[in-house]
């Protein structure tokens, strides 16, 4: 799947890090570097995280449900929590990759070694962490919106019996996460500005508020939306084979009951 999508993160990045009227060197000459430039970062981070979600995701849920006996009519407030807590494992493990996947992808670093060796030359092992608090932000919402949403058309779906078991799982994904990516660009565009102009490591939590007033102030708000028709295309497609592949193991598994 990064194989594939991969292009179309790279696009996404690079109209997002692009500011307007103003000439960046590393984003005018990222035109003239692959667009699958930092992809072994993200096929690094892509094994981890998705483990650190799901692993905590299903266990919160199963919790929840199974040990707890939740009723049913508080599933909701469940698959939020499980999304909350599931998207805070991730990042953790996500984001020094991220970190060097996007400063690559728009051209800044030529090697992955280049870009492991000046982040932590300039800001140690915190600099890999720029931007951890944005992805957080953007992450958790996207979680709120994404999962639950995606539950309840799962189980709309299920009622329905309309389509076959695994395509409507492929179908509920890829609404789900298109919804998701499309509400949530906003917060996306200030972590790749913050990811790929800034300096230091991202702890100082008081860079945010000021990234956003700096891009309304000399974009407008329409900047805020940038590459968002690449960001819901690349989701929407990611979400359609994560989520159909995640039923099918855990059907497979015998653990597609919650």
């Amino acid at each position: 799947m990064d194989l594939v999508l991969f292009p179309l993160d790279t696009i996404k990045t690079r109209i997002q890090a692009t500011i307007k009227g103003t000439n960046l060197n590393f984003v005018e000459n990222s035109a003239k570097v692959s667009k699958y430039a930092g992809l072994k970062s993200q096929v690094f981070a892509s094994f981890p995280a998705a483990a650190a979600f799901f692993s905590t995701y299903d266990f919160t849920k199963y919790f929840f449900k199974i040990k707890l006996k939740v009723e049913k009519k508080y599933d909701p407030f469940v698959h939020m929590l499980a999304a909350v807590l599931g998207e805070a494992a991730q990042v953790m493990f996500r984001n020094p990759f991220e970190l060097i996947k996007q400063n690559m992808q728009i051209g800044k670093y030529k090697t992955m070694s280049e870009a492991i060796m000046t982040t932590f030359t300039q800001n140690g092992i915190k600099g890999f962490y720029r931007g951890y608090f944005v992805t957080v932000f953007r992450e958790i919402p996207f979680g709120l919106i994404q999962y639950p949403l995606y539950e309840r058309l799962k189980h709309s779906r299920r009622a329905s019996n309309k389509y076959g078991e695994t395509f409507s799982y492929c179908l509920c994904g890829a609404q789900a996460g298109g919804i998701a990516a499309f509400l949530t660009t906003p917060i996306d565009v200030v972590k790749t500005r913050i990811m790929t102009t800034s300096k230091g490591d991202s702890f100082d939590i008081k860079k945010i508020i000021p990234k956003v007033k700096s891009i309304y102030a000399n974009e407008g708000a329409a900047m805020f939306f940038s590459g968002v028709h690449v960001r819901v295309a690349y989701i929407s497609i990611g979400g359609m084979i994560f989520f159909g592949a995640n039923e099918y193991f855990k059907k497979l598994i015998a653990f597609d009951h919650l």
